[in-house]
């Protein structure tokens, strides 16, 4: 590759850089952790989670509770508002806790629940983050719904949502 030919590469590599990290949507769902319990079982930090890897949450029925482990940082400067969307109009009822917050009242999303009960008035399960610079948060979410699930999850700029929202 000629001295030319490799600037532009590196130019090139650069310019996809920069614009994905300004994307205004990523998708996260291979670092998603799964977990399923007994219905008995209500603490989110007894359940025992595993990292599937794949670019799709593929669940079948089950009668089990299931548990979605989201582990997010803020390596920005400033702080950043995100918006965690689920794309399957079939997750069901959704219920978010913090670490360190599991005694609170959950945040609710849904298809489930209807808009006025829900964290954020979205027609998909989704719940508005705002994480501070260099902050990390670990999410629980408690899926109430036993039949099968195909969904990815996003972080989504809240602006492009509601646009695609009205589109939708």
């Amino acid at each position: 590759m000629t001295k030319l030919g490799a600037l532009l590469h590196v130019l090139i590599s650069a310019c996809l850089l920069f614009f994905s990290h300004d994307a205004s949507a990523t998708d996260i769902t291979s670092q998603v952790l799964w977990g399923e319990a007994p219905s008995s079982m209500t603490d989110p930090l007894q359940v025992n989670y595993v990292q599937s890897g794949q670019s799709e949450i593929n669940r079948g029925y089950t009668p089990l509770n299931q548990w979605m482990q989201i582990n997010l940082r803020n390596d920005e400067s400033q702080a950043v508002e995100k918006l965690l969307l689920f794309d399957s109009p079939l997750v069901g009822k959704l219920r978010l806790y913090k670490e360190g917050q599991l005694h609170e009242s959950p945040l609710l999303s849904g298809p489930g629940y209807s808009l006025s009960q829900r964290h954020y008035p979205f027609r998909l399960g989704a719940y508005l983050l705002k994480l501070e610079p260099e902050q990390e948060v670990r999410l629980y979410v408690q899926r109430d719904a036993h039949h099968a699930l195909n969904t990815r999850v996003f972080l989504k700029d809240p602006q492009e949502a509601a646009r695609d929202e009205v589109q939708a």
